[in-house]
């Protein structure tokens, strides 16, 4: 999947998850949006969620999101 496509689909379920009140999945797309584009002040931004919210493996949580992911 190219990378502008991936982006889109990931900042849009970001947007979604959060109005709907579903934090930790924002997070998670945030996270992931931030490797693929490579911005670290997304990853940042999902990070300090998840901190707040005693996430104890952060990087593994946010990997829930690999696509073929069983």
């Amino acid at each position: 999947m190219e990378i502008s496509r991936a982006e889109s689909y990931l900042a849009s379920a970001e947007q979604a998850f959060d109005l709907a009140s579903m934090p930790s999945f924002a997070a998670a797309a945030r996270w992931r949006r931030g490797e693929i584009i490579r911005d670290p002040s997304l990853i940042e931004s999902a990070n300090a969620w998840m901190t707040s919210e005693s996430i104890g493996n952060r990087s593994a949580f946010a990997r829930s999101w690999r696509r073929g992911r069983s």
